[in-house]
Parts: C-alpha cells; structure tokens; sequence
C-alpha cells in the first residue's frame, strides 16, 4: 500500500510540473544545444519496446519524436546565434553559426546515429557539419533499453565538452519532450551520476520542450487525455524506482 502511494504521489507531482513547466528564454551563454533521442529516428518510426508505454497507438503518437526534437534544436541554435551577433533569428545563416553558434549536440543509439548522419548529408540539417556532435550511447543498431536509455546518455556525455563548459562557465541547453524533460532534470544530478562524474553537479543547465503543441497539450492533460495520462503514469513509476536505486534526484 506505501509503495503504491508512493507511486501515486510521484505520478501527481509529474502532472503538476507538466501543467506548469514554461520554456526558459534563451540565454547567449548557451555553449551546447544537447538534443535528446527518442522514440524515433530524425526519418522513421522505430518498434516499440516491450517495456514501453502502453498506449494503443504507440507509433503514431512516437513517430516523430526525434525530427521534433532535432528540429527545436537547430531552432534553439539559431536563437542563441542570434543573440550573440545581436541579429534577428530570421536573419541567421549557416555561416553565422559557424561563426558565432553553440554546438548541437546528439547522442543516440547506432540506427539514429546513422539516419541522422544521412539526413545531414542530404543536406536536410541546416547546420555548419563541425559545429555537430554525434555520440553513441550504443553501437548496436536496435540495442536493448538496458543498454541505451537516458541514464546512459548521461554517463557516456563526453568528458571533454563537459570540462570545456564549466572552464566557459557556460550552459547546457537540454532539449526533449515535456513528459520525458521531466524525468531529466532528476537524472542531472542524481547522486550515482554525480558520485561517477562530480562536474555535472557544478554544470548550469536549462530545459526546452520540444513539444510542437504545448499550449493544447496542457488543455489536454488538464482535460485527463488519455494518451499523456498513461505515459506520466509509467514515468511516475520510473521516478520512483530509479530515485531507490540512486539515479534520480528527489526534487
């Protein structure tokens, strides 16, 4: 009965925040746009896990993930190159962000690795190639969620770019969706990441949605949708679990 209370709580907290999370103004001071992989690659719909949300339209409500997420990134790279060179964000070349941008940053599994590394060379990514980093959370094609989740996307975050931003004083710009941003910001600085890495305690970082809706989403989540619903109930249940084993944050 106490554990499922305690799930509940946690579930409640998680509505609470997605009701009332508003994205941050970008900042010049944005050293690395960090985008988040997700149930996608940036061109198809990949197969849901057995140990994924159960909702009964999982690849439609999934399949874009990845290209919303890259998409405000490259967004959100051009805002901050544009509040360096005191430029409208319209105005914006690739040549500007070479000059003057952040790095985008991406971490993902072989397969999204290898879509999005297509998708650049076809040119569909209008950034400048050296101001991407592509990292692997696993070499494998279609790894299990064991082997590349969001605890292993912080763990294998290069430690070179982490040193090169606190030597900045900079930030890292998170970017993913709301439900998943909400579970993030616990792993940041959950004690076994920190114990293993101590210089993410010390890293200043803020949180962008990549939601193309989140006005109506929350009218939905206010409305108890029932897509949104049962993806925060597995999160409420991740967030209790992960934070016993010390690898999420109590906030």
């Amino acid at each position: 009965m106490a554990e499922n209370q305690e799930i509940f709580a946690s579930r409640l907290e998680l509505v609470r925040e997605f009701r009332e999370f508003e994205n941050p103004t970008p900042t010049p001071d944005i050293d690395i746009v960090w985008v988040f992989s997700g149930h996608s690659t940036y061109d198809e719909q990949l197969q849901p896990s057995p140990l994924a949300y159960t909702i009964t339209d999982y690849a439609k409500f999934f399949r874009k993930e990845d290209r919303q997420r890259i998409a405000r990134g490259i967004g959100l790279v051009k805002e901050v190159t544009a509040l360096r060179l005191n430029k409208d964000k319209s105005e914006i070349t690739e040549e500007d962000i070479q000059k003057a941008g952040p790095i985008f940053f991406y971490n993902g599994t072989g397969r999204q690795n290898h879509v999005l590394r297509e998708a650049i060379a076809d040119g569909k990514i209008a950034l400048p190639q050296d101001k991407i980093i592509i990292s692997e959370i696993s070499p494998k094609l279609d790894p299990t969620p064991q082997e590349a989740n969001t605890k292993t996307q912080f763990e294998q975050f290069p430690d070179d770019l982490l040193q090169k931003i606190l030597g900045h004083k900079g930030k890292i710009a998170i970017v993913s969706h709301l439900y998943h941003l909400l579970r993030i910001r616990r792993q940041a600085k959950s004690p076994n990441l920190v114990a293993q890495q101590p210089a993410w305690a010390e890293l200043d970082l803020t949180y962008f949605a990549a939601d193309p809706n989140l006005e109506s989403e929350r009218g939905q989540i206010h409305r108890h949708a029932a897509k949104l619903l049962q993806i925060l109930r597995k999160e409420g249940e991740k967030v209790v679990e992960y934070s016993r084993k010390g690898d999420l944050q109590e906030i």
